[in-house]
C-alpha cells in the first residue's frame, strides 16, 4: 500500500483505508508495504495532530489499528535489500542485480507459507490482541 506525506487526506479517505485493512483481517489476507510508506504515514499522523484536529482523530485510530494488527516480516533485511546496496552501471549490457527474481520469489513463498500455516501460528501465538 503506497503512502506519501504530500497526499491530502480527508476523514473519508482514512475511513476507506481502515475499511480496506479490516476487510483484509476478516478475509485473513495480507497487505504488503515498505518501511518508507509506514514512516510517511507516521509522519502524516503527527502532522495532522499539529495542523488539523478534524482528521487527527481518524489518523490516530488508524495508527492504533496498524500498531495492534501489523507485523514486519523483513525487518533488518530491508537495509540489505535496499537499492543503495546495489551497484548500477549505465554502460555495457544489462545485468540482473544480485539475487534477481529470487528476492521476490522468496518473499512470495514466505507469504504462501504463512497463509498455509496461519491457523497453527495463531493457535500457538494468539491473534495479536
Amino acid at each position: 500500500m503506497p503512502f506519501r506525506r504530500h497526499i491530502r487526506l480527508e476523514s473519508s479517505h482514512i475511513s476507506h483505508i481502515q475499511k480496506m485493512i479490516n476487510e483484509r483481517m476478516v478475509g485473513k489476507g495480507f497487505l504488503v508495504t515498505i518501511p518508507e510508506y509506514l514512516m510517511s504515514f507516521n509522519l502524516k499522523v503527527i502532522e495532522s495532530c499539529r495542523n488539523d484536529g478534524r482528521t487527527a482523530t481518524s489518523f490516530l485510530d488508524l495508527e492504533a489499528l496498524l500498531e495492534r494488527r501489523t507485523r514486519s516480516i523483513l525487518d533488518e533485511s530491508d537495509d540489505i535489500l535496499h537499492v543503495k546496496r546495489q551497484l548500477v552501471y549505465t554502460l555495457g549490457s544489462q545485468v540482473e542485480v544480485a539475487g534477481g527474481s529470487q528476492r521476490w520469489e522468496v518473499l512470495q513463498q514466505l507469504l504462501f507459507s504463512a497463509k498455509r500455516h496461519f491457523q497453527t501460528i495463531r493457535d500457538e501465538f494468539g491473534d495479536g490482541k
